[in-house]
């Protein structure tokens, strides 16, 4: 027997509770380990005073059994619906809670799409524009970033992107100029590139 085997059963052991193939295991354990004595010599003691204290404590009347039986027994669940236990309040706060929940979930499930949508189509550019992503600085005020825009007279057609990327439209034979002077706007703009 291992000694947190041992160490387990030392409570029953004390009891007097203990089995006896194993309670001759745990004494011949015990009787070699100086920790599991110890801590029998503290369960015994335990047990010592509980015993004495049961033999001071008045007796219990004899119908105190029966009575609490019988009350266990009208009490039982199953012999009613659990609703009609509850009352007519907390059965109808229980359906309030059911029904908030029911379109708590639906409204989550509903909403996960964007906040918002654009009035055209995103990331659409029209016949004769080409498409470039831009990041600005995030520091950029909306002033400068519109004096951007407006020297290509590119307009924003989706984003920004989680990375912070804008899709904007050019006039196509002006889309690589466009790149190079977006480029050049280095205080302003961070990237910009061919959108593929």
């Amino acid at each position: 027997m291992t000694h947190e085997d041992a160490w387990e059963k030392l409570a029953a052991l004390a009891a007097g509770t203990l089995p006896e193939p194993e309670r001759r295991l745990v004494e011949e354990h015990s009787a070699g380990c100086s920790a599991c004595r110890e801590e029998l010599a503290a369960w015994t003691k335990l047990r010592e005073a509980e015993l004495e204290l049961s033999e001071q404590a008045p007796p219990l009347p004899p119908y105190l059994l029966t009575r609490s039986l019988a009350r266990i027994d009208e009490e039982s669940p199953g012999t009613t619906p659990w609703w009609t236990r509850l009352g007519f309040w907390k059965t109808a706060a229980a359906v309030q809670l059911a029904l908030l929940l029911l379109l708590g979930g639906y409204a989550w499930k509903k909403g996960a799409g964007p906040g918002y949508e654009v009035l055209g189509e995103q990331g659409a550019a029209r016949r004769g524009e080409s498409l470039l992503d831009v990041r600005f600085n995030p520091a950029a005020k909306d002033q400068e970033i519109r004096a951007v825009l407006n020297e290509l007279h590119a307009r924003i057609v989706d984003g920004p992107s989680a990375f912070g990327v804008y899709t904007i439209a050019v006039r196509d034979r002006e889309a690589a100029g466009a790149i190079a002077a977006l480029r050049a706007r280095k205080p302003v703009v961070e990237f910009a590139e061919l959108h593929p």
